[in-house]
């Protein structure tokens, strides 16, 4: 338990991190990939403060319902990328692909994941402003 608590503390202050946000920016500019952060509970860093999430990502995660249904896939892929100790591709509950790569310390200790994406697939039916509406 010690070791979740210490954990948190310098997840929280890598959030803090100059460098880790002129990176996040690097790669947007680079490669169009929003990246983050997930802390070993779920909890994302929104390194970009949500202002470069998907259209519908930011839609969505405004109402209340919208957020906590997106929070808890967040927590949910973060467990299952801990949990099988590799890479995921998965579509959120919005019809959205998502990516979460889990990251353990020197001692195998799970430590939280990098993610990126929301992104729409060509292969993904795209939503309608009523779907949307009715995720949210």
């Amino acid at each position: 338990m010690a070791q979740r608590t210490i954990t948190e503390q310098a997840f929280a202050k890598l959030g803090k991190e100059r460098l880790l946000h002129e990176y996040s920016d690097v790669l947007r500019g680079l490669l169009g990939i929003i990246i983050d952060f997930a802390s070993p509970d779920g909890g994302m860093l929104k390194l970009s403060g949500g202002e470069n999430f998907n259209p519908y990502c930011q839609y969505i995660r405004q109402s209340a319902s919208g957020n906590a249904a997106c929070s808890q896939c967040d927590i949910k892929y973060a467990k299952d990328a801990e949990l099988s100790r590799r890479e995921l591709c998965y579509t959120c509950h919005a019809g959205l692909t998502d990516i979460m790569v889990p990251l353990f310390d020197r001692s195998g200790s799970y430590i939280g994941s990098v993610t990126a994406g929301q992104f729409h697939l060509n292969d993904n039916e795209e939503l309608s402003r009523s779907q949307v509406e009715e995720i949210a």
